[in-house]
């Protein structure tokens, strides 16, 4: 009887803190393709700024994004903005919103709908 008691305490100690520290993957509405379009847009706003990718500008401006340290490579930056869009996934939607509202001012309205990758 204690064994199943310490079993039952133990199981309730660390089996809520792996839930919650798993949570951000149950309850994150965004796909993973929708984050990498959002981190390329981001990373392309950084790295060569055209009128084209300036929509990006409002988001990279937030005080939480992730800034480059001089010893970071690429791909651990790319991590870290990944990693920021998966804690605010209504950034993604609010980044690719923004991009198709920019795209159509600059070449004319046109219908989006996403097709699947062959």
């Amino acid at each position: 009887m204690g064994k199943t008691i310490c079993l039952i305490a133990l199981l309730t100690l660390f089996g809520g803190s792996a839930f919650s520290q798993a949570d951000h993957l149950i309850s994150n509405s965004t796909t993973a393709g929708d984050r990498l379009e959002a981190t390329v847009i981001c990373l392309d706003a950084i790295e060569a700024p055209t009128k084209y990718n300036a929509y990006a500008k409002e988001f990279i401006d937030l005080a939480s994004f992730p800034k480059k340290a001089i010893n970071l490579s690429q791909d651990e930056y790319r991590k870290e903005i990944n990693d920021w869009l998966i804690d605010n996934p209504a950034l993604v939607s609010n980044i690719l919103t923004k991009k198709q509202i920019s795209n159509d001012k600059l070449y004319g309205p046109r219908p989006h709908k996403k097709e699947p990758l062959k």
